[in-house]
């Protein structure tokens, strides 16, 4: 996260209307090469738009499209085994990123009020013609610098790629592809492409995994950024720290105050804190004063004019017992896999189970091809996503193990009898067993409770 000083296709459309329990869908379906992008829209009696005047609620929010591009497609086609299940899991997978990003700036507040981010369609490059970073230079004729000399990646018919790309090349390719494809792609205030191609800086130094212009959204092809795929919640952190930039957000340096300082790790620090038992771990997620007055600044001007929204529905708050986290579909073992490759999975060794206090600050994985007793593996900023299981009706929640309020809603004694005839010392250690804790599920809630308070 380096600073950036510079602040034949095919179009189908089909429309189609259907009701089902009094519930309108449209339906609209575009085609890039062979990649199909579908925008479904919901309406109920409620919720159908009408010329009836009614009162439109006013908010502050942000549409993102989030792109995969090729080398990200043929990774997922490596986990998956076919092709077809590759664009399902990096379909899947960037939904999951806009998901942890749009959590991350669900918990800040900013002089407005929230900023509320929507997703408005995801795109994945499942050919290398299809790909934003493998257009032709004559078909990107958007120049950031005049000193910038652009170069296409080599590739042959099979499509293997170099595995390094100049982070502001990239940024220039995804302007000239928004340009040539603004009628087909979804409407949008943000474009997020991300890549498992090494992001190189502006000096050529492969430190820089993301790029975004400064204070540019609702700038057309300019509201973009680039994040280089490092897995999981590592890549989430990157998205929402690349998003700021263009919200207008600079780096934390040591010239701000020293509430702004960039060793307090906030979001839009150079680098992170890579210690989990460290109070500055949670300041990741949050803005330092500086950046949230840069925002505020940057989206109170008239050229920021997308983010003044309104709508007939009352955008609604986070509901932990609705809503969906990335971490219930993408399991730690599969964030495993995002950042090491296929054939990893979870460490399940006792010495690594407790390192750092709590098992969300820090995913611990194995190369299940080696030894069991060879060495688990992470990266130096690696927690797990928000929803991950952490242990028995657990999950991760902002990099705190707790209880999951989704599964606690269902937990219930199947047989009240017996789970009230075992004393709490047997129950500490019946309760471990998944067989039993599915069966006296709130008896074991309540042992696990007092166990912990006792500590």
């Amino acid at each position: 996260m380096t600073p950036r000083p510079y602040a034949t296709v095919l179009i189908t459309l089909t429309v189609l209307l259907c009701t089902t329990n009094g519930i309108v869908k449209l339906r609209r379906q575009d085609t890039l090469g062979k990649t199909k992008l579908i925008k479904e829209a919901k309406f109920s009696n409620i919720s159908l738009p009408s010329s009836n005047g009614t009162a439109r609620n006013s908010y502050m929010g942000v549409s993102l499209l989030l792109v995969g591009d090729y080398a990200l497609y043929r990774n997922f086609v490596d986990i998956a085994g076919d092709e077809d299940g590759g664009l399902r899991y990096a379909t899947e997978y960037l939904t999951a990123i806009f998901e942890q990003v749009r959590a991350i700036y669900d918990d800040m507040e900013f002089s407005f009020g929230k900023l509320h981010l929507q997703l408005a369609g995801t795109f994945v490059a499942i050919r290398p013609a299809d790909c934003p970073l493998l257009q032709p230079d004559d078909q990107a004729p958007i120049e950031m610098d005049g000193n910038i000399t652009l170069e296409d990646l080599d590739g042959d018919d099979e499509g293997s790629l170099l595995q390094q790309y100049k982070g502001p090349e990239a940024l220039s390719k995804i302007f000239g592809w928004k340009k040539r494809h603004e009628d087909l792609l979804p409407v949008h205030d943000h474009t997020m492409l991300l890549t498992k191609l090494d992001l190189l800086s502006w000096s050529g130094s492969d430190s820089s995994q993301g790029m975004a212009p400064l204070a540019a959204l609702c700038k057309g092809g300019e509201s973009s950024s680039v994040v280089e795929d490092v897995g999981a919640m590592a890549t989430a952190i990157i998205a929402a720290h690349e998003l700021g930039h263009n919200l207008g957000a600079s780096h934390d340096h040591p010239n701000l105050t020293e509430e702004c300082h960039q060793h307090h790790t906030f979001l839009m620090a150079p680098s992170v804190s890579v210690k989990v038992d460290d109070a500055r771990f949670f300041n990741v997620r949050r803005l330092s004063p500086c950046s949230r007055s840069d925002v505020e600044e940057y989206l109170s001007r008239p050229e920021a004019f997308c983010v003044r929204k309104k709508s007939r529905r009352r955008v609604s708050a986070p509901n932990p017992l609705t809503d969906s986290f990335p971490g219930e579909r993408w399991s730690a073992s599969l964030q495993c896999q995002l950042a090491f490759g296929k054939g990893y999975g979870l460490c399940t060794k006792p010495e690594y189970k407790d390192l750092g206090g709590d098992p969300c600050r820090r995913v611990w994985c194995k190369d299940r091809q080696q030894d069991w007793d060879g060495p688990c593996e992470t990266l130096p900023f690696f927690p797990a996503l928000d929803g991950t299981q952490c242990g028995m009706n657990r999950w991760c929640q902002k990099g705190h193990c707790i209880d999951n309020a989704k599964k606690m809603l269902a937990c219930k004694d199947l047989n009240a009898d017996l789970c009230r005839k075992y004393s709490k010392s047997k129950l500490r250690h019946y309760c471990n067993a998944k067989d039993f804790s599915e069966i006296c599920c709130l008896t074991c809630h309540k042992a696990k409770k007092e166990i912990s308070l006792e500590r």
